[in-house]
C-alpha cells in the first residue's frame, strides 16, 4: 500500500446487460455527467502568442534527502490550455505505470499558464505536457500499525510544453479542478457521474496494461486461474476504485493480479471528444511456474 504526497492473458468487458446484473450501475437520478464546455483552439490561427508556463508554487519545497527508493521517470500528457491559462482534458499520451504517475497527475492539474493570446485576445491551444519527477519512496507504518509508503517528490519537477500541430479546430472541455462538478468527485467519488457505456460514449481503452509477474519478475505461464476486477476509469485514464469480484486460485494471486492491474493506464473513455470516467471489468488469467 502507499500513500503520495504532494505471462497473463487479459479481457477486458464493458459493463453490458449481464455485467450490470454482477455490478449494478448507479441510478438515473445519480447521473450527472456535467456539459462539456466547447471552445475554439488557435493552434494553426497565424498571429498566435503561445502560453508560456508559469513557476509552480510549493507549500513547502520538497525534501531532497530521501531514506528510501529514489527513481525517476518523465510521464507525457496531451491537454488543452484554455483561455485563463488553466489545463484542462489531462489525458495520457506516454505514462510510466507506477506510482509516480499519480503525482504526475497533480502537478499537471497545479499548472497554470499566461494565456495564448490571438489579435490581442485570450484564445485556447490543444498541446503536449512532459512532466519530468524525481521521487522518493520511504517505508512508514500508519495509524492502525499497518506498513506501508509515503511516495513524494524529491525536486521540483521539470516541464516541457509545446502546442499541438496537429490539433483539431474546437475541443469538449471537461470540468476543471476547481469547479463544483469535479470538487463532487472529490469528495463523493465517481459513482454519481459514471454514464453507461455504449451510444455516442467511446470506451477507455488500454494504453499500458503489463503483464503480472512471479517474485523473481518472469512472466507466468497461462493456466486455469483467473481473477476480475471492477474499477473506475478516471478522466485522466488511472484505474480507481479497484474491486475484486472474481478470483479462482490462491490470495496470492488475487493480490498479485490487484498489484498489477492497479498500474494499468487507459486512454480514457470519450463522449463528444470530452474525456470521462467510465466503469469498466477486467479480467486475468494467470498462472504459477
Amino acid at each position: 500500500m502507499c500513500r503520495f504526497l504532494f505471462s497473463s492473458t487479459i479481457a477486458l468487458s464493458f459493463l453490458s446487460a449481464t455485467a450490470q446484473q454482477q455490478l449494478p450501475p448507479p441510478s438515473p437520478s445519480q447521473f450527472k455527467l456535467p456539459a462539456p464546455e466547447i471552445v475554439k483552439l488557435s493552434n494553426r490561427a497565424q498571429g498566435l502568442v503561445e502560453p508560456i508556463m508559469l513557476p509552480l508554487h510549493f507549500q513547502s519545497s520538497p525534501k531532497t534527502e530521501c531514506d528510501g527508493h529514489k527513481e525517476s521517470g518523465e510521464v507525457t500528457f496531451s491537454l488543452v490550455v484554455d483561455g485563463m491559462g488553466r489545463p484542462r482534458n489531462i489525458v495520457f499520451k506516454r505514462p510510466l505505470g507506477k506510482d509516480m504517475d499519480s503525482i504526475a497527475i497533480q502537478v499537471a492539474e497545479s499548472d497554470r499558464f499566461r494565456a495564448a493570446a490571438l489579435n490581442g485576445a485570450p484564445a485556447a491551444v490543444a498541446g503536449i505536457l512532459e512532466v519530468h519527477l524525481h521521487s522518493c519512496t520511504e517505508p512508514t507504518t500508519d495509524v492502525s500499525g499497518i506498513k506501508t509508503a509515503i511516495i513524494r517528490l524529491s525536486s521540483i519537477p521539470d516541464q516541457r510544453f509545446g502546442i499541438s500541430p496537429t490539433a483539431p479546430d474546437e475541443a469538449n472541455l471537461a470540468p476543471f479542478s476547481g469547479t463544483a462538478s469535479a470538487q463532487e468527485v472529490a469528495t463523493r467519488g465517481y459513482s454519481n457521474i459514471l454514464p453507461q457505456i455504449g451510444g455516442d460514449i467511446i470506451p477507455p481503452t488500454p494504453l499500458f496494461s503489463p503483464a503480472a509477474e512471479n517474485e523473481a519478475g518472469t512472466p507466468r505461464e497461462q493456466t486455469h486461474e483467473s481473477c476480475g476486477f471492477s474499477m473506475t476509469v478516471d478522466e485522466h485514464g488511472m484505474p480507481q476504485d479497484i474491486i475484486p469480484f472474481k478470483s479462482v486460485g490462491p490470495p496470492a494471486l488475487l493480490n498479485r493480479a490487484f498489484q498489477t492491474v492497479r498500474m494499468w493506464r487507459f486512454t480514457p473513455a470519450m463522449k463528444d471528444g470530452m474525456p470521462i470516467p467510465a466503469h469498466i471489468n477486467v479480467a486475468l488469467n494467470m498462472g504459477f511456474l
